[in-house]
């Protein structure tokens, strides 16, 4: 299957941002949070999942706050990574693969109930693969990636044409009224085609 990469604005990311932290958010909320209506905002999600950008909504589960619940990473290190990354993925203890042809690497994310599921696998990846390297190490911090880009903290649109600004805006009051544009010659669009008079 061939994937379709998309550029996404900041809209996407925004909208994005607030399904990682929330992914049960009521359409009506985060079209006030994005500046767009519900049913635009569903459009875009609706867009991304066919994309394959949004996957599911699922709960998220903190699997640390479960008793003896194990996080390891392992690096092995072998010839033909391709086909023991192939046999790794079989495991469900297997959350994450990495895989470095060029060093003949391969770091796999495992969790498991207890060490001894851990030591389990890799005694079995050790028969499996006598030759191969492999190094047991405790996952120690985790982070949960939030996409961003610079300056969507609050999202400006352009009085002229509607479109999101991505960096600063073009700030011009016209009438007593504060107005945002991409650039300049959206400003003088703006007022030239709206004949208003600019005030400082």
């Amino acid at each position: 299957m061939v994937r379709v990469k998309r550029n996404l604005d900041a809209v996407d990311i925004e909208i994005l941002k607030i399904l990682t932290q929330n992914c049960r958010e009521k359409l009506e909320s985060i079209a006030s949070k994005v500046g767009l209506s519900a049913p635009m905002v569903r459009k875009r999600i609706e867009t991304m999942e066919r994309l394959g950008i949004v996957k599911k909504c699922s709960a998220k589960i903190d699997l640390e706050m479960l008793d003896g619940v194990v996080t390891k990473a392992l690096i092995i290190r072998h010839r033909g990574v391709e086909r023991i990354a192939d046999d790794l993925y079989r495991n469900k203890g297997v959350e994450k693969i990495y895989v470095s042809r060029a060093d003949d690497t391969i770091i796999a994310i495992v969790r498991a109930i207890n060490e001894q599921e851990v030591r389990g696998l890799v005694e079995t990846l050790q028969k499996e693969i006598p030759n191969a390297e492999i190094i047991d190490i405790d996952l120690v911090m985790e982070r949960e990636w939030v996409p961003e880009k610079p300056g969507i903290g609050i999202i400006y649109r352009c009085n002229f044409c509607g479109g999101v600004i991505i960096g600063s805006p073009h700030v011009v009051t016209i009438n007593g009224v504060i107005r945002t544009f991409h650039g300049k010659e959206c400003a003088e669009a703006y007022i030239q085609k709206r004949q208003l008079r600019l005030t400082t």
